[in-house]
């Protein structure tokens, strides 16, 4: 009984052959479109965890409550007793200081006049202490586009579409115009490196 009904759906190809093909082709493209969800789900969590608080973030209470408006006048400050303390009690993860700021980038000419000006989103982050964990956190290597990674105080990376809407190349210098953490208006000169894949910068 066997051998006849198999001998029968090899002869009529319209019952055996065509939707052995339409289940294959169903059963790949839904094992194909459930790998791409999942790992690009991933991949924002991964990258949101990044370039915003990372996995664990340490705040106080009062910023968190406002944490949507980047308050900085309610931030942490000296975090080197606090640090030392995290990174003894939980040696496992990478603890590192971010600073999340927003301001106007001001681009002079040669005369020092206003040449071009763009809102900018700020992520100040420590790439210059040895061992420090955020090239790689990061991925600033791999983002790079122009010029290099910071090497000294007072050198920044941008994002490589702004740089451009800019005018801008490695080399140049930009002002920030920001407010402090008390309010306050804040001005300073950057040099700028090098410019990456993403639309966040460091400092």
């Amino acid at each position: 009984m066997i051998r006849f009904l198999a001998k029968g759906l090899w002869r009529d190809r319209s019952r055996s052959l065509f939707p052995t093909l339409v289940v294959t082709a169903g059963v790949m493209l839904t094992v194909v479109l459930y790998s791409y969800i999942k790992g690009s789900e991933n991949d924002i969590v991964r990258t949101a965890a990044s370039f915003r608080t990372g996995h664990v973030d340490v705040v106080t209470r009062a910023y968190a409550a406002e944490q949507d408006q980047v308050p900085n006048d309610l931030a942490l400050v000296g975090l080197d007793s606090l640090l030392t303390e995290l990174r003894a009690a939980h040696p496992q993860l990478a603890w590192t200081p971010r600073i999340r700021f927003v301001g106007l980038l001001d681009v002079p000419d040669e005369r020092g006049e206003t040449r071009s000006q763009g809102p900018a989103m700020g992520l100040a982050v420590d790439l210059l202490s040895p061992g420090s964990p955020e090239p790689d956190i990061l991925d600033l290597g791999r983002a790079l586009v122009r010029g290099r990674l910071p090497a000294a105080a007072g050198e920044i990376l941008l994002s490589d579409q702004f740089a451009h809407r800019l005018g801008l190349a490695p080399g140049n210098t930009v002002t920030l115009i920001s407010a402090t953490m008390h309010g306050a208006l804040a001005t300073a000169n950057f040099t700028l490196a090098g410019t990456l894949r993403f639309g966040v910068s460091a400092m």
